[in-house]
């Protein structure tokens, strides 16, 4: 329901945002689009009421929302301009959402022959427009898009979205721009159609069953109930917060360098204390994989009493047990959650390697 264009200035954002709104497929109705420049003292609240914005128009009219930047600016020029932290924490939360939502990315990018190319004619008012800082934040898009690993082996930086193609702009001269942008306009439309085709009809922040993840999931992460008093805006997702329990899950998703479109979140319990419906999971994430990662005794008996599955299973303490009672054992919880979860790291590499 969303498409973002992420890139450096002078990438050709803008006019790629107008030319997928004039040229959308007969099947989306309305398109809009969105700009958001540096944001303000909280990064993930402000561009979660983006993403809240554009899903509640989509579930209206059927509108799809083009971000022109939205929240890759932050480990760019979030960092070499304004000296802030990449924000890798909550952008991992924002993009689980997001994910489930169905976006899709389109790198907007240049090499650097084209890059000085452009920054020595620029045109319009540009956020940064000193070629050494530009240097490095052109620098960072790559290992952003690339997901170039560091000297550890870990990635400096990655985004999670399903990506198109790298848009390039400068390859659209006047002899083959109709030719070069209908096809650049029919992949990036094509992607987006693929992602929402692979979801299911089920609303990722529906009442009846709030979850997080996608049916290509190769562990689910099930936890006891919500707790939306320490969510983001009060949402009722699972581990959707960057303290507490969201955090130990998150530390552990790092350091198994597990991908997030590897997992699925969702509680055993709604807010009303019933128990989750197995239909209602089986609708919105499909088949059980097999690996399902239990948190807590509730998920437990919750898995043996009300589904009729049989999986692999791996138990743990729920992580708001371990905080409160055995403080002590939190880094052994996070190194355990994450054995299990670069299991499923490893499983994915292998079947990419077939």
């Amino acid at each position: 329901m969303m498409i973002l264009l992420e890139g450096p200035d002078l990438s050709g954002k803008s006019t790629l945002a107008a030319e997928l709104a004039a040229h959308r497929p007969k099947k989306v109705p309305f398109v809009t689009t969105e700009h958001y420049g540096p944001p303000g003292p909280d990064p993930l609240n402000e561009y979660l009421t983006a993403v809240l914005r554009a899903r509640q128009r989509y579930r209206r009219d059927g509108t799809v929302t083009i971000f022109d930047r939205l929240h890759l600016g932050q480990p760019t020029y979030g960092v070499v301009c304004r000296g802030e932290k990449d924000g890798m924490e909550w952008r991992r939360l924002l993009e689980r959402l997001m994910l489930s939502l169905g976006a899709v990315l389109v790198p907007c990018y240049l090499s650097e022959e084209k890059f000085l190319r452009a920054w020595a004619h620029p045109t319009g008012a540009h956020y940064e427009t000193r070629p050494t800082r530009m240097w490095e934040i052109l620098q960072r898009y790559r290992h952003l898009f690339d997901g170039a690993a560091d000297a550890s082996g870990r990635p400096r930086n990655r985004t999670f979205l399903p990506m198109t193609d790298p848009y390039d702009w400068t390859l659209e001269t006047r002899q083959v721009h109709s030719t070069v942008r209908d096809r650049t306009l029919q992949r990036i439309w094509g992607r987006w159609k693929g992602v929402m085709a692979a979801r299911t009809s089920a609303d990722p922040l529906a009442p009846k069953f709030p979850f997080l993840g996608s049916p290509e999931a190769r562990c689910w992460v099930v936890g006891d109930r919500v707790r939306a008093s320490s969510n983001e805006q009060h949402l009722s997702l699972p581990f959707f917060q960057r303290t507490g329990s969201g955090a130990m899950l998150g530390r552990a998703c790092r350091l198994a360098r597990v991908h997030e479109r590897d997992l699925a979140f969702f509680n055993s319990y709604g807010e009303d204390d019933l128990p989750t419906s197995a239909a209602d999971v089986q609708a919105a994430l499909g088949d059980p994989p097999k690996r399902v990662v239990l948190l807590g005794k509730e998920a437990l008996h919750w898995w043996h009493a009300y589904t009729p599955w049989r999986r692999d299973l791996r138990f743990l303490p729920h992580p708001s047990y371990v905080r409160r009672f055995r403080h002590h054992l939190s880094r052994a919880w996070v190194a355990e959650l994450a054995g299990h979860l670069y299991d499923v790291h490893l499983q994915a590499r292998r079947e990419s390697c077939r």
